[in-house]
Order: C-alpha cells, then structure tokens, then sequence
C-alpha cells in the first residue's frame, strides 16, 4: 500500500504504523507537492489531468 499526504510527513507516520500492523506499506517521500514538483502525472477526483 502507498500512503501519502501533502508534504510526506503524515504519511511517513501512517505507514510506519501500517508496517506495525502486518500490513505492506510505504510513504510517498515529499508527499503530493514533491510529485506536483517533479511534474509528474496528476490525475483530479473527476478523472481529468491536473497542470
């Protein structure tokens, strides 16, 4: 499962406890403003791309 948040940092703690929990879980690192940065493929609720 990949977790992840704005900046990465709630999503570092979700995983962890996930990982805690049994489950097979990772942190998005730098979170959804990291991937916006780097451009990369943004896909809005309404299936449409975001710029």
């Amino acid at each position: 499962m990949i977790v992840y948040c704005s900046a990465g940092s709630r999503s570092t703690r979700a995983a962890a406890f996930l990982r805690d929990q049994g489950v097979d879980a990772a942190a998005l690192v730098g979170g959804m403003a990291e991937w916006a940065a780097r451009r990369l493929p943004l896909e809005t609720s309404s299936g449409g791309g975001a710029s």
